[in-house]
């Protein structure tokens, strides 16, 4: 193999480790309404409809006190956990925490915001329910 072909070899595998390994700014969410078929619902619903969600797709969801949640993911060799307040009308999801995840100065691996999108979708689809 000529001293050209090993180049673009090199070229190529350096392009492909760099495109697995992007990072993009942290996906927090942000005063996500709280919607119910019923209108009526109490925080001890709201909780319950996090708790579920969450479940749902492997986080392990912890509540701390009424009002604040603690969810924590579980993916191979990764680690992410997120700070869920909640009242009965809005919720937010943000970041707390991360292992193996390349977070430094407000970024993250790409899949970090996937897992919230997620999260996010799942605890209105149990939200909706109540």
């Amino acid at each position: 193999m000529n001293t050209r072909a090993i180049k673009i070899i090199g070229l190529m595998t350096l392009i492909l480790l760099l495109m697995g390994c992007r990072t993009d700014r942290i996906r927090n969410i942000y005063e996500a309404p709280v919607v119910t078929t019923s209108g009526t619902h109490s925080m001890e619903d709201v909780r319950d409809a996090i708790v579920r969600g969450g479940s749902l797709l492997g986080w392990q969801v912890r509540p701390i006190e009424p009002g604040y949640i603690v969810a924590t993911l579980f993916v191979r060799t990764h680690t992410a956990s997120v700070d869920i307040r909640y009242d009965r009308n809005e919720y937010n999801i943000t970041y707390a925490d991360s292992d193996n995840l390349k977070y430094r100065d407000g970024k993250i691996h790409s899949n970090y915001n996937g897992w919230v999108v997620r999260l996010e979708r799942s605890i209105d689809n149990e939200l909706i329910q109540l």
